[in-house]
């Protein structure tokens, strides 16, 4: 009696496993269609493509499991991952060969950065923090910096575009703020670079908000155009990332209830913006006459529907030349790859790198670039 109440509750914990497991292996496929489905069309599959990593990892217990306890349902998950194989390579990059770091002939090196309005936190420490980041930038010595949500106030605003410029050695820089700027406050995007800049302009699809700027440089007598991208912020508050990381024992179950609500409606609205933005960006650069490398924080996942138009027909850093887990937001959550560096095929790409420091709620992304010939 006894034996076949234990064979009867093996058989119930199977039969729940393999429930969840089919369950999870149905959204990891619906995951792979979140990128080729605008958020304006279905709000629903952006929030599954934004799971991707984590029911990755679920398929992958339940296929090791599977084949510890010898059943053949491991076939299930592993038929589903190996569907979606070219999507792990965004997320990780394995290789046996060590990563070169070391500047190419002719190569130029490429940074990007959000450096959070260069402050720890509510505008805290300006001048510290300013000197954390302006300091590795400088250590870095790129060629071209591409920063997000520079800011600056005072009578003297624009002194700190111009000192890292000099400390740079950089010929130019080109700023626009997000808004029209405010008496002695700008906060927007900056490009700086040690070529030569013919030209140069800003991009918004509406009368306010401007989301990206771009530079045409000359290097070595090749002509091409940086864009440095902002795309729609999800303009969590610190107490919405305590609660997507499972700090709610102080909150009610309405509390809950109505911040998740709040998360879910910012999160629909921000996909929906950002898809009209590439939509928008994707158009200037089928009209663009040169070489394009984009640079910036798109917000947004390798899942994703931005990710998918931007990296029409261009190449990601990361993969090309990048090494571990994809990860350029500090925050507790993991693979979570939102700044970007993308070329065209004429560039060939090396020493890709997220330098983790503690100096930005971003992480800076860099590489070096050359042209082919």
């Amino acid at each position: 009696m006894i034996a076949k109440k234990k064979v009867k509750n093996s058989s119930f914990i199977r039969s729940l496993l393999l429930s969840a497991n089919l369950l999870f292996a149905l959204l990891l496929i619906l995951s792979y269609f979140a990128e080729s489905s605008s958020p304006e069309d279905t709000w629903v599959l952006p929030f599954i493509g934004l799971a991707y990593p984590f029911l990755l990892m679920l398929n992958l217990i339940f296929l090791l499991y599977w084949m510890i306890t010898g059943k053949y349902y491991f076939l299930l998950s592993l038929f589903v991952i190996l569907s979606g194989l070219g999507f792990i390579g965004r997320y990780f990059q394995f290789s046996s060969c060590a990563q070169d770091f070391e500047k190419p002939e002719k190569a130029f090196k490429v940074l990007s950065f959000n450096v959070h309005n260069l402050t720890e936190n509510n505008f805290r420490k300006l001048t510290e923090r300013q000197n954390d980041i302006f300091n590795h930038v400088i250590k870095e010595s790129p060629d071209i910096v591409c920063m997000q949500e520079f800011y600056s106030q005072g009578e003297n605003y624009y002194y700190p575009l111009v000192n890292l410029k000099e400390n740079l050695n950089a010929e130019n820089y080109y700023y626009q703020s997000y808004y029209n700027p405010y008496r002695f406050k700008i906060v927007g995007m900056v490009i700086f670079s040690k070529f030569k800049r013919i030209h140069h302009g800003y991009l918004s699809n509406d009368a306010e908000k401007k989301f990206g700027i771009f530079a045409d440089f000359v290097h070595l007598q090749d002509t091409f155009r940086v864009y440095n991208l902002h795309l729609e912020s999800i303009y969590l508050q610190r107490s919405d990332y305590d609660m997507v990381t499972g700090k709610t024992a102080e909150l009610g179950k309405e509390n809950i209830s109505n911040r998740l609500n709040r998360i879910t409606g910012k999160l629909k609205q921000a996909f929906t913006n950002r898809a009209r933005q590439v939509e928008y960006i994707r158009k200037e650069i089928e009209n663009c006459p040169y070489p394009v490398i984009i640079c910036g924080d798109f917000n947004d996942t390798p899942s994703s529907y931005a990710y998918h138009v931007l990296t029409k027909d261009l190449q990601d850093a990361f993969i090309e030349s990048g090494r571990g887990m994809g990860k350029t937001f500090s925050s507790i959550i993991p693979f979570f790859r939102i700044d970007y560096i993308l070329f065209n095929r004429k560039f060939v790409s090396s020493g890709y790198r997220e330098d983790q420091l503690n100096i930005s709620d971003h992480y800076p992304v860099s590489c070096f670039l050359s042209l082919e010939n």
